[in-house]
């Protein structure tokens, strides 16, 4: 969690293209380490080459990255400005409601904080469930669209943001009606 939040912070205090940047570079390490180890001549159907250039979607210089990737990186960087205005938005308040949940979440589980003060565990869950809820909606709204990128998967990748949003919403409400039934327990 921490490390997430530390990660997530660079949101809103670099371009959200950095942060992207960065995001891809992670994947382009063990990817292209494998695509080497195959050889040059060998076909990597996932992976692709950076729409304007090879370090525009990654801050590692390799000539092909994940094809998702770079895919992810167009989406944040190609487009009217009000098209990415939205969709940044959207980004931001995906990631700023999770991590800071994450963080508080870390307050929710100790022992200490729930049972020595059950009314900050109240409230400092109902917080959590609230910025959970923005966070994964925004990501859902973010994850339909990917029925129109090819290297996202399309429909199979929507099909798998219905299935996201429906474990953690149905895992989040029965933890709440489990605690508003005062069967804390099932809550746990």
């Amino acid at each position: 969690s921490i490390v997430m939040f530390c990660l997530n912070s660079q949101y809103g205090i670099l371009p959200v293209e950095e942060n992207i940047r960065f995001f891809i570079s992670v994947f382009d390490l063990p990817m292209n380490t494998v695509a080497q180890v195959l050889g040059p001549n060998t076909s990597l159907p996932g992976m692709a080459q950076c729409t304007r250039g090879n370090e525009d979607c990654s801050f590692l210089s390799y000539d092909i990255h994940p094809a998702w990737g770079v895919a992810f990186y167009d989406r944040f960087t190609l487009g009217s400005a009000a098209e990415l205005f939205v969709r940044n938005a959207k980004l931001y308040a995906h990631v700023w409601p999770n991590s800071i949940a994450l963080l508080l979440a870390l307050l929710q589980l100790h022992p200490g904080l729930r049972k020595g003060n059950p009314v900050l565990h109240r409230w400092t869950g109902r917080l959590v469930a609230l910025l959970n809820l923005t966070g994964t909606v925004c990501a859902f709204l973010l994850g339909i669209e990917h029925s129109t990128v090819d290297n996202y998967g399309q429909h199979y990748a929507v099909y798998g943001w219905y299935v996201m949003i429906t474990t953690v919403l149905s895992c989040l409400i029965a933890g709440l009606v489990a605690a508003w039934r005062g069967d804390y327990r099932s809550h746990e």
